[in-house]
């Protein structure tokens, strides 16, 4: 007597039935002709090196001021749950 014979046959029956039904938008749209590909335009002047160092030093500094206000925010948020464990223990 095999156990579980029944659940098994269940859930390999939904796990094809989700394989059917999930398919990429892509993939389900392309063939009706949908979904477009977008091409990037080339582009005819490339950047100098002065421009590219340019603007990798301004998307750091864009990164760093995200960063500081995520740990601001963060911190404050820890200093408040810290305050409010704190006043239900006393």
């Amino acid at each position: 007597m095999i156990f579980g014979g029944g659940s098994i046959q269940s859930m390999i029956t939904s796990l094809k039935n989700n394989s059917r039904r999930n398919k990429d938008y892509y993939e389900k749209n392309r063939k009706y002709g949908i979904v477009k590909q977008k091409r990037i335009p080339k582009q005819e002047n490339p950047l100098s090196p002065e421009q590219k160092e340019a603007i990798v030093k301004m998307i750091r500094k864009e990164q760093r001021k995200q960063l500081v206000k995520n740990l601001i925010i963060f911190v404050v948020v820890l200093v408040l749950f810290g305050w409010f464990v704190w006043w239900l223990i006393l």
